[in-house]
C-alpha cells in the first residue's frame, strides 16, 4: 500500500464523511484516536504502531477532547507530517492512507486529517521514542500502552486464520479491477456487488467475508448496508 498525499481539491464523498462523523461522535476507543492538534512525533508513532499491531484504527486530527470538531491546524502540513512519521519513526515503516476530510459542524465545515492504519502482517511494529529507543505498543480501549513484542505475536497467533473466501475477497479489494487509486474521488471503494462479481461467490457469502475483514481491521468501510464501500 502506498502512502498517499491528501486528496486536496478532490470532490468530497458524503458517505465517507458521514462515517467518520459517526465514529467521532462515538468517542475514542481501541480503533479510534482523536487529537485537537498533532502531538509529538513519538506519540503519533506509538499510536500508529499500536493500531498496526492490533486490529487497525483511525487517527484523526482536528477534534477536541469534548468531541467538538474544530478542524486540524494547517491540514496539508499535518497530513504530510503524519505520513512522514509513519515512514520514518516506525520499524518496519508503515504507509497508512492519509487524507483530509471535510466534516459539517454548526459553525460551518471543518477540515480534519485522517490516517487509516490497517492491521499489519509484519509484526511487531516498533515506535522510535524521543530518547532514540524503540518501543512496542498495543491498544487497550482508548489507551496506547507499551507491551512486549512477544505479546503482540502471541495475540495474533491466537486469532483464527482467514478462510479461503475471506482471503479471496481481501485480494479482490486489494486488486481493484478498474485500477483506480485512492484519491477521494476516482476510487470509490469496492462494494458487495463488485466483489461478488469479481470472486464468483454469492452475495451472502461475500457479505459475511466483508464483515469479518472489516471487524478484524483489514478493511476500512463507509456507507450503509449492501452499498457499503471498502478499501485496504
Amino acid at each position: 500500500m502506498d502512502t498517499l498525499e491528501p486528496p486536496g481539491g478532490a470532490p468530497a464523498a458524503p458517505e465517507r464523511a458521514a462515517e467518520l462523523a459517526d465514529r467521532v461522535r462515538g468517542g475514542e476507543g481501541r480503533r479510534l484516536e482523536l487529537k485537537r492538534g498533532l502531538p509529538s512525533r513519538a506519540k503519533v508513532a506509538r499510536t500508529l504502531g499500536a493500531f498496526a499491531n492490533g486490529v487497525g484504527g483511525l487517527f484523526v486530527v482536528g477534534v477536541q477532547d469534548d468531541l467538538v470538531v474544530c478542524g486540524a491546524p494547517r491540514p496539508d502540513d499535518t497530513a504530510a507530517e503524519v505520513a512522514s512519521i509513519a515512514r520514518r519513526e516506525l520499524r518496519p515503516p508503515l504507509a497508512p492512507r492519509v487524507w483530509i476530510e471535510e466534516l459539517a459542524t454548526a459553525g460551518g465545515p471543518r477540515r480534519v486529517v485522517v490516517a487509516w492504519v490497517p492491521r499489519s502482517e509484519h509484526l511487531p511494529h516498533l515506535a522510535r521514542q524521543s530518547d532514540g529507543q524503540w518501543e512496542c505498543c498495543e491498544r487497550r480501549a482508548a489507551s496506547t500502552r507499551q507491551c512486549e513484542p512477544e505479546a503482540v505475536r502471541a495475540a495474533r497467533d491466537a486469532e483464527p486464520a482467514l478462510d479461503a473466501v475471506e482471503a479471496e475477497v481481501l485480494a479482490a479489494v486489494r486488486e481493484r479491477p478498474d485500477g483506480a487509486g485512492w484519491d477521494g474521488a476516482s476510487s470509490d471503494g469496492a462494494t458487495l456487488e463488485t466483489l461478488a462479481s469479481a470472486t464468483g461467490h454469492g452475495r451472502a457469502r461475500v457479505r459475511r467475508a466483508l464483515h469479518r475483514l472489516e471487524s478484524s481491521g483489514r478493511l476500512f468501510g463507509w456507507g450503509a448496508g449492501d452499498a457499503r464501500r471498502f478499501v485496504v
